[in-house]
């Protein structure tokens, strides 16, 4: 597994209210080889799950979100198809399903982009449409920096060598998730 950086963009909607949105920007680790792709990070106190390791398998036909802690949830996308889940939280367990509209995906070795489609639902009931918008980009030494720079720029001054899309979003303060 390797280093990287991980953006993670999410915005949801519900019938009674407007949409919703949030960015989040955290370390995570990172490997993509023969058709599995795999990345996680640590929730922090400032996405409500402090501590709970959140785990994404990219596979051929299906994203599988994997969150570990007290109360364990599996999320499984699969293009317009539906699938139920238990979710547990402290007053007890709630089913879910999830309706998955599109999964788009450009995943290497180095990184990549994901981005899914889904609503959420609550006794058959659709409570929410969301998208996750997921980029990885892995971390680069100063010198590769540098050069991919072209300049004698070190590896702080190209923000870890984010895309120059992620550098300046007015959604992250430096610390980790900022809501819209």
């Amino acid at each position: 597994m390797k280093k990287v950086k991980i953006s993670i963009k999410g915005s949801l909607a519900s019938p009674d209210t407007l949409s919703d949105g949030f960015e989040l920007l955290t370390d995570g680790e990172y490997q993509c080889e023969e058709g599995l792709t795999t990345f996680s990070y640590v929730e922090s106190d400032m996405t409500g799950q402090e501590g709970t390791l959140t785990t994404f398998n990219v596979e051929p036909d299906r994203v599988v979100l994997r969150r570990s802690s007290e109360f364990d949830a599996d999320m499984i996308f699969s293009e317009r198809q539906k699938h139920h889940f238990l979710y547990d939280t402290p007053l007890g367990a709630v089913t879910m399903g999830i309706n998955t509209h599109s999964i788009k995906k450009d995943m290497c070795a180095e990184g990549g982009h994901l981005e899914i489609r889904y609503d959420i639902q609550v006794d058959n009931i659709a409570v929410s449409s969301n998208l996750f918008e997921i980029d990885i980009t892995a971390f680069r030494s100063s010198q590769a920096c540098a050069n991919l720079l072209g300049s004698s720029k070190t590896l702080s001054d190209s923000v870890y060598g984010l895309p120059q899309q992620m550098r300046h979003t007015p959604f992250y303060n430096g610390e980790g998730m900022v809501k819209q």
